[in-house]
């Protein structure tokens, strides 16, 4: 499937639409004859606007936010988190609270979730932008935080209605240099709880559970 226009390049045309509107309506009277004796062919060979009424009603559903995103709707709010952390295979998990706080940003189409605990003695911080493709029809994430100076980005797949999201993706690990497949998996046990699992996979395609991260609603 198509894949949608990145935000900034449908703002930069959407701007470049209002600018080239205003220019021909300050003109419009002077214009008037010139542009009834032009066809369709010599207006856009002028670079004059072009979009038809379906082409129009395209980008509005592409843009508009859906079931999908009002379900994210319902997690804005503030939470309190409980998580554990496997650092190898079969030792015993390191624990931690975090606090996170969910708002939704752009008239409902992204979900932005902060995060804020102490890891390993040392603070953290780490954002989360959520949000769902209409022309992909797939869940999208963003993820940085304050522990390292990469960002994630994954398209995820959805289930039962996008209670459970599954997310993949490939990051380089600090201590090999490698790249380093892994997994996250985002299930709603209901409105005031869900539970966030993360996966390291190695080279077997061998699933590790390396954190699990269980959210009440605060």
């Amino acid at each position: 499937m198509k894949r949608i226009m990145p935000v900034l390049l449908v703002a930069l045309f959407a701007c470049a639409l209002v600018v080239g509107w205003t220019l021909i309506g300050h003109s419009q009277e002077t214009q008037k004859q010139t542009q009834k004796q032009q066809t369709p062919q010599d207006q856009q060979s002028q670079g004059q606007p072009q979009m038809s009424q379906e082409e129009m009603a395209a980008w509005q559903k592409a843009a508009t936010p859906g079931p999908n995103h009002a379900a994210m709707a319902k997690y804005v709010g503030k939470w309190n988190g409980t998580a554990k952390m496997w650092m190898k295979p079969g030792t015993e998990p390191m624990t931690m609270t975090i606090t996170a706080e969910c708002d939704t940003v752009y008239g409902g189409r992204y979900l932005v979730e902060k995060n804020e605990g102490m890891m390993m003695g040392m603070p953290f911080e780490g954002t989360a932008i959520i949000g769902y493709d209409n022309l992909e029809q797939k869940p999208t994430l963003v993820w940085y935080d304050n522990m390292s100076t990469g960002i994630l980005f994954s398209m995820g797949t959805c289930s039962e209605q996008c209670k459970t999201q599954t997310y993949t993706y490939t990051q380089k690990d600090p201590m090999t240099g490698k790249d380093q497949k892994g997994k996250m998996v985002s299930r709603a046990v209901d409105d005031n709880k869900w539970i966030l699992e993360g996966y390291m996979i190695d080279q077997a395609g061998k699933e590790n559970k390396t954190m699990e991260i269980t959210y009440t609603r605060g």
